[in-house]
């Protein structure tokens, strides 16, 4: 029988740390950017930022890891029983 590598073995094995570091550099260029009043230049950062490979895998972290918690089970069944009664807060 063979043994396949999972997924959650890849994500485990994840340079986390160098996903954070591209980020945070893109992000300072971008303060730079605007901070010296080049817009052009400050949008394509951001549009760079948005495609780039490390920014979604930080943000899919993010995201799976506050999933995990136990307060979203709390607001997701909140929000359930408001849709339910047709509550509305705002």
């Amino acid at each position: 029988m063979t043994h396949y590598k999972s997924n959650s073995d890849d994500w485990k094995n994840e340079n986390w740390k160098q996903h954070q570091k591209v980020v945070f550099r893109l992000q300072k260029r971008i303060y730079k950017a605007v901070r010296e009043e080049d817009i052009a230049k400050a949008k394509r950062l951001q549009k760079l930022l948005l495609s780039s490979y490390s920014a979604r895998m930080i943000a899919i972290r993010q995201v799976s890891l506050f999933c995990q918690t136990p307060k979203t089970f709390v607001i997701s069944k909140f929000w359930s029983l408001c849709r339910e009664k047709n509550c509305s807060f705002f």
